[in-house]
């Protein structure tokens, strides 16, 4: 069965929203209880990028793609060494443009293999991410040898460095009208040493601190991925669950593709700072598997992965500040943890779940085996020898345990009872077995 198979293609979780708010306040909440002003721009980083990722990795996960996370996250690296021989201001948006065409380039490259029919996905994956990450590398080396690489905040990011770097306006002058219109707002809310207006009512801003600027990139990239979902929620739907369908509709099912592997690409490279390159696929990843297990609408399991990525996200942060760990494999493990946690107790595909479900209809199967077997030969020449209790294990290849066990809960619900060291059915058994034979399609003789 496929991913997609097991999911339906409605949106009946109305509730999803309401509890995306409470989640989404309870974060925010405790960045802004934390006495230290950083720690809150820690979390809150931590939960956009959790959140943007969550968006667009269900999406992932849905088209069995999540693999293709993995290799665009990995070859990023080289549109971001290339853009440093056009810019060499690491914070232009630049960067992000040649993250997201070498994300392009990698999905291009990987359909261009798959299209010869020599290769299957996995290994086109395999061999394009790891020539284009291994080509930056080599051009790092041919001509930045003087660029230093730091591998640590490559893989695990750095997000209490990230959130130091401030957005910091620099003579910023506004129109006169513009001041007559906003400039009592803007007074209020920025610092009184940031801000000089003329007799002419020009205002100039200087010096004001706009918070870490990845919380604005991070910010952006989430109201772009929230769009781009909500806008072409019904075209993704179709062209996730059958592309052959949106095709024939006048649909363009690549198109799409390509403007989701796009974003992709930018909320990896916007994450990159924060989780770095590797941490960054579990959250792509993570958080949609999770609610794959809990949920068989489309909805609410897009729901659902903003909810567990927002916890994991609340649970990293509490436990990395708490054993002063690296905050992006803290959201990371706890995110592998919320996975683990559904896998064993999903109500329907957690694996104890399952194993009770087995056992329940093992059971059930066993109760109409022997109902079946006493109505069978009840009244017939050879009931003495069949319905004895102590011969039952032995004509139905039972342990006596087990047998022990099945009879006594036919005798709890009232359909068997013990007469002489023989079983005998009830009524009510009677009506079962009779029920039985006739949903197995047997009439009885």
């Amino acid at each position: 069965m496929s991913d997609r198979s097991r999911i339906r293609p409605s949106r009946n979780g109305t509730w999803t929203i309401p509890a995306v708010v409470i989640m989404a306040g309870v974060v925010a909440w405790t960045a802004s209880a934390q006495t230290n002003a950083l720690f809150g721009d820690v979390l809150r980083l931590l939960a956009l990028v959790s959140t943007a990722c969550a968006l667009v990795g269900t999406w992932l996960v849905l088209r069995r793609m999540a693999m293709m996370a993995d290799a665009i996250a990995h070859s990023i690296l080289f549109g971001i060494v290339m853009m440093f021989f056009v810019v060499q201001d690491p914070a232009s948006p630049l960067f992000i443009l040649g993250a997201a065409l070498a994300g392009l380039l990698t999905v291009f490259l990987t359909e261009g293999l798959l299209r010869t029919r020599r290769v299957r996905e996995d290994a086109a994956i395999g061999m394009v991410f790891p020539f284009l990450f291994a080509l930056a590398l080599v051009i790092i080396g041919l001509f930045f040898r003087d660029a230093h690489v730091d591998e640590h905040l490559v893989l695990a990011g750095g997000v209490e460095i990230t959130v130091l770097r401030q957005v910091v306006l620099s003579a910023v002058t506004l129109p006169g009208w513009l001041t007559a219109l906003a400039g009592g707002l803007i007074q209020s809310i920025a610092p009184v040493e940031a801000v000089t207006v003329t007799r002419d009512g020009v205002m100039t801003l200087d010096g004001w601190r706009l918070g870490p600027r990845s919380l604005w990139t991070m910010g952006v990239v989430l109201a772009v991925n929230a769009a781009f979902v909500g806008l072409l929620w019904k075209e993704l739907k179709l062209t996730t669950f059958d592309e052959g369908l949106a095709a024939s509709l006048g649909f363009a099912p690549a198109l799409l593709n390509y403007a989701l592997m796009s974003l992709v690409s930018v909320t990896a490279v916007g994450a990159f700072e924060a989780v770095g390159s590797i941490l960054v696929i579990a959250l792509f990843v993570t958080p949609p598997a999770t609610a794959y297990l809990l949920t068989e609408d489309l909805g609410e399991m897009l729901g659902l992965a903003l909810i567990i990525g927002l916890l994991a996200a609340l649970l990293g942060f509490l436990s990395g500040r708490a054993f002063d760990v690296n905050f992006g494999g803290a959201v990371a493990t706890a995110a592998g943890g919320l996975f683990l946690t559904a896998l064993l107790f999903a109500p329907g595909q957690g694996l104890i779940s399952q194993a009770f479900n087995r056992r329940r209809r093992g059971m059930r199967f066993a109760e109409e085996t022997l109902l079946v077997h006493l109505g069978h030969h009840a009244d017939t020449p050879e009931a003495a020898e069949e319905l004895s209790i102590d011969t039952l294990p032995v004509h139905l290849q039972w342990s006596p345990d087990f047998a022990r066990r099945v009879i006594d809960r036919l005798e709890r619900d009232g359909e068997a009872l013990r007469s002489g060291g023989r079983l005998e059915l009830t009524v009510a058994g009677e009506a079962r077995a009779e029920r039985v034979l006739r949903e197995r399609g047997v009439e009885r003789a």
